[in-house]
């Protein structure tokens, strides 16, 4: 069957380290019936190994104040997991996770959550990249020409 709600994720992540770790854990649940944004959320997470630098505060606007009481991964996986079974899967609402290019689910979250040895639920691994959708329906346009 066809989903009813679009889930859109899209990390921030902390840039000029080897390892980049996700610092913001944000998402915002779309009502296809509607066509309503239905709920917005966004988490800090504390890296555990990177230090904010000026690149990245400049890059994503996250400061030292923003993450240093944040939780770390786990904690954001965790409650993101949690709002997704709460409003969909124990409701038998299909839903289906979507973001702007591969990276920040194939990329980000898989490394970070290697490295931090954070299990990924199922969900996790399915999901639509709207960048590369956009360019299989429109082959001579740009997401950016259209929005």
């Amino acid at each position: 069957g066809a989903f009813e709600y679009l889930v859109v994720v899209d990390f921030q992540v902390t840039t000029g380290e080897d390892e980049q770790e996700i610092i913001e854990f944000p998402w915002a649940a779309f009502d296809l019936e509607s066509k309503k944004v239905v709920y917005e959320k966004s988490l800090f997470c504390k890296p555990s190994v990177s230090k904010l630098n000026d690149e990245t505060t400049s890059a994503t606007g996250v400061q030292d104040s923003d993450i240093e009481s944040a939780e770390g991964l786990q904690g954001c996986v965790q409650e993101f997991n949690d709002y997704l079974y709460k409003e969909f899967t124990s409701q038998n609402k299909d839903f289906c996770l979507c973001t702007f290019g591969e990276a920040p689910l194939k990329k980000y979250l898989v490394s970070d959550a290697r490295a931090k040895q954070v299990k990924l639920a199922a969900h996790f691994g399915k999901f639509v990249d709207v960048r590369a959708a956009f360019k299989h329906k429109y082959p001579k346009k740009t997401c950016t020409s259209v929005l």
